[in-house]
């Protein structure tokens, strides 16, 4: 028998790391309050039209859902990241339009009662992207703007948020030609998520830092039920996180960063984010040639990552003349078992998990609480579809069998 165990964010939530979508935002707000003069930022135009923003980091500034560990972290390293915000990779950082609509979409937000994961940030790049692919105004010296819509009490009022920068670039490009405009428009955004990408990575590393530093000090301890050994031995990892923490239990698991990782054994220069494929196949044409390098999987491809769960799997499934001696073995040792901890299941991540689901003899699928198993269900669903949900899921019988079980069947001491 092979386990398998594969991991979403909630894995590192566990371990007490501030790994939150907002944790990230709030990081942000502190870096900007810190090394930019953002209250004062001269700005053209109507001066009350360019308040959002203001507002916005404000917001967030003071919230008292902030996370203290993420203010420890900075203040920890103030001196190194502000060596990482003046290097030539960042130095254009709070210029970058796409990471001031980030916090602002996050301040419009905040007092919703909404619960902020990864996977807004590629639904919120997803609609940045595809409202630029569906503009067909977009000239040089045009003023481009978006619309975040905010919920003043049982009111939705929409507030306009101004590229400044792309508005910018756009009037440097006066020698190339309207049917061109786009596709650099997408260019430039592109490597504004790289920087985005790239602190992103940078703030990973801290806390992998401060988190391998405490390690070395406590005895960290994970255990599942009887099924799995106390020393957490899983063959393979899979991890869906840009962090480490899985591989710190078993260094001599092999492991695959299914995005990237900041530390362990993938070191990439680039990490994956983005978004799946919204268009169909018949529809995909009419979208920028462009627009594609903001697919993850074309993201994987161009930087040169592999599928190495396919290879992993398939080695696992040897053709065998069975006989009356060797069957049950050799079908217990063929034999994969998953282990899905602190994935939400979500769409975007599909086709891969999909890939794992059939490949698989027994899947048990790890839920928080009550809301966290409705929502993987119904994730579950839309990834399986009607047929394979019914024959997968609590079917003893089902050749891809799937559990779903409590969290809390797993022990944690930090």
């Amino acid at each position: 028998m092979k386990k398998f165990l594969v991991v979403g964010n909630g894995f590192d939530l566990a371990h007490g790391l501030p790994t939150r979508y907002n944790d990230f935002l709030y990081f942000l707000v502190l870096c900007i309050d810190a090394f930019s003069d953002w209250r004062n930022w001269s700005i053209y135009g109507k001066q009350d039209d360019y308040k959002l923003e203001q507002a916005a980091f404000n917001d967030i500034l003071h919230s008292f859902s902030n996370n203290k560990a993420v203010k420890d972290i900075f203040d920890e390293n103030f001196e190194n990241i502000r060596q990482n915000l003046q290097s030539a990779e960042m130095k254009d950082l709070f210029k970058n339009d796409l990471m001031k609509y980030m916090i602002c979409i996050y301040a419009s937000k905040m007092n919703l009662d909404y619960e902020f994961h990864w996977i807004d940030v590629e639904d919120e790049l997803m609609k940045f992207i595809i409202d630029f692919n569906n503009s067909d105004r977009i000239y040089v010296g045009n003023t481009i703007c978006l619309n975040i819509a905010y919920q003043d009490e049982s009111e939705r009022n929409f507030r306009t948020f101004y590229c400044k920068s792309i508005s910018r670039y756009l009037k440097t490009l006066s020698n190339v030609p309207t049917e061109k405009l786009k596709s650099k428009i997408f260019e430039y955004i592109f490597k504004q998520l790289e920087q985005f990408s790239s602190l992103l990575k940078f703030y990973l590393e801290l806390i992998m830092k401060k988190f391998n530093n405490e390690k070395r000090s406590s005895h960290l301890h994970f255990r599942f039920n009887s099924d799995v050994s106390d020393d957490f031995y899983f063959s393979h990892i899979i991890s869906f996180n840009y962090t480490n923490t899985a591989e710190t239990y078993n260094p001599n698991a092999r492991m695959y960063y299914v995005n990237g990782a900041v530390f362990g054994s993938l070191q990439e220069k680039n990490i994956i984010l983005g978004f799946e494929n919204p268009f169909s196949s018949n529809s995909q044409e009419y979208c920028n040639d462009n627009v594609h390098l903001f697919f993850k999987n074309v993201q994987r491809i161009l930087y040169g990552f592999e599928y190495k769960h396919n290879r992993w799997f398939a080695s696992m499934r040897e053709d065998f003349s069975p006989t009356p001696k060797d069957i049950e073995k050799k079908i217990k040792d063929n034999a994969r078992y998953v282990y899905i901890v602190g994935h939400s299941l979500s769409l975007s991540d599909k086709y891969i998990l999909l890939d794992i689901i059939e490949k698989s003899d027994k899947i048990r699928i790890y839920y928080f609480n009550e809301e966290d198993k409705k929502s993987k269900i119904t994730n579950l669903y839309k990834i399986l579809g009607d047929e394979k949900f019914y024959e997968y899921v609590n079917n003893d019988s089902a050749k891809h069998r799937i559990v779903l079980c409590p969290q809390s069947e797993i022990e944690v001491k930090l």
